[in-house]
């Protein structure tokens, strides 16, 4: 819960004219994965194991916030990228 305010923040810091956007397709886009993961748990505890399932859903954690550091919340997504 107390991490959510960052994800908020980049959301302002990425897009300042679009964080309303840009927040409302991040929530959208967590909701899917919400009921995605459900699913997938209960499948995955039911043919395999629950230690399976619980394995499954800390690589995703870790990959989520290896992808999350790519993030340069110091870069306006606004911005233009320089020409080749």
């Amino acid at each position: 819960m107390f991490a959510a305010a960052n994800f908020w923040a980049a959301c302002i810091d990425l897009a300042p004219d679009y964080s309303a956007s840009l927040s409302a397709l991040m929530n959208t886009l967590g909701s899917v994965g919400r009921t995605i993961s459900s699913t997938v748990t209960a499948y995955v505890a039911v043919h395999y194991n629950w230690n399976h399932s619980l394995d499954l859903a800390a690589l995703i954690t870790v990959i989520s916030g290896l992808v999350f550091s790519f993030v340069k919340a110091s870069r306006s997504i606004e911005e233009k990228r320089p020409e080749k």
